[in-house]
């Protein structure tokens, strides 16, 4: 049976000048302080106009698309049926007159949603012009979305077949898409097993308590290195390290890290649960801690305690001065201090410091977001 892999790309955040799809002569944004690059033009997103200052670091998160992406599902043109979808591949360039995005997902009622579909995801593709979603598109549900090219206001994409499952490659056919007046349509008429997916920009998805995370752009990734989780890492803090463990699928709680140089945190017990006994809240001699154990999930907590330090060795060591991802969250080694956040809340550790913070790693601007659209059904 062919076997589909998704692949973890590693990208390098790019903070000098970006050499890709005609970015020279673009003013370049300040980068990971703020993640807001310029106003957008707001409204519906079928009267979008094209931001003419480029700017190669905007987040695809900051676009109109930021509104879908963050729910993970897109509402069926003249169905209560959703689009659910994770992204398989991050092309959008905000200083190209043409890029896209690939999901992956399935088309599903929401009474009836089953998670285990998307074992069997199939492939779409989503277009920008610049900066600005196209919603006028004819988008197409194939099981793989390849080998795209873009010359001029023409695109070609080579899709698969649907057939489910299969034990050979499925025939493909190129499809070659052309830009115009604000509308990206098929040239070519398919001959094989795909679907036309009615997605629809017009109206809102389902409300979500989801939590918007930066997804970089072509250009740029938010992280320098992105672990899909269960690692057990030294992550540098100040001077030293302290050992970080994200095996996120082992356990109920969430991260947990251990300085094991010196005990320097204050006793902590935020959040919710039960007051801590005797051996939950102990300290060393000098009352300070080294073990910090930690849960985003509303509401987040923050505990910290004492342990001897054993001889465990870590599996990776995240790099200094930089930012890496670790499934759902983020690790900012930037500074003194390390911010682990599931970009709604943060943890601050450093020396003597371990706090919960109501607040979220990256600010991202949402200028762009469509408003005033139709209510999901």
């Amino acid at each position: 049976m062919k076997l589909r892999v998704a692949l973890a790309v590693t990208a390098t955040m790019l903070v000098g000048a970006v050499g890709v799809g005609g970015l020279s002569g673009c003013a370049l944004p300040t980068g990971m302080a703020g993640l807001g690059n310029g106003g957008g033009t707001g409204g519906l997103t079928g009267t979008q106009v094209a931001d003419t200052e480029c700017h190669p670091q905007l987040d695809l998160a900051e676009t109109a698309f930021g509104l879908w992406v963050t729910a993970k599902k897109i509402p069926i043109q003249g169905s209560s049926h959703q689009f659910y979808f994770t992204i398989q591949d991050n092309h959008f360039d905000p200083c190209a007159d043409l890029s896209w995005v690939t999901l992956q997902g399935v088309e599903q009622d929401p009474a009836h949603y089953d998670p285990m579909a998307m074992e069997s995801a199939q492939r779409t593709l989503i277009f920008f012009h610049r900066d600005q979603l196209i919603t006028d598109a004819s988008f197409l549900l194939a099981y793989d979305a390849r080998d795209i090219t873009v010359a001029d206001n023409q695109l070609e994409v080579t899709y698969e077949a649907l057939a489910y499952p299969r034990v050979t490659e499925g025939p493909t056919q190129k499809i070659t898409y052309k830009y115009a007046d604000g509308a990206l349509r098929q040239e070519t008429n398919p001959t094989i097993d795909v679907k036309p997916l009615k997605l629809d920009f017009h109206t809102n998805p389902p409300a979500s308590d989801a939590i918007t995370i930066p997804l970089g752009n072509a250009n740029y990734s938010p992280a320098i290195k992105t672990y899909e989780g269960n690692v057990l890492a030294d992550v540098p803090m100040g001077d030293g390290k302290i050992l970080c463990d994200f095996y996120l699928t082992q356990k109920t709680s969430g991260p947990s890290c251990t300085n094991r140089q010196k005990a320097t945190w204050p006793i902590v017990n935020e959040g919710p649960g039960q007051a801590p006994t005797n051996s939950d809240s102990k300290s060393n001699s000098e009352g300070k801690t080294n073990f910090a154990s930690f849960s985003f999930s509303p509401p987040p907590s923050l505990r910290t305690s004492y342990f001897p330090s054993g001889n465990i060795n870590p599996e990776d060591t995240f790099p200094d001065e930089s930012v890496v991802q670790v499934g759902p969250y983020f690790v900012d080694t930037r500074g003194d201090t390390v911010k682990i956040s599931n970009n709604s809340s943060t943890v601050v550790l450093g020396d003597g410091v371990a706090e919960l913070r109501d607040e979220p790693l990256f600010t991202l601007d949402k200028s762009r977001w469509p408003q005033d659209l139709k209510s999901s059904r």
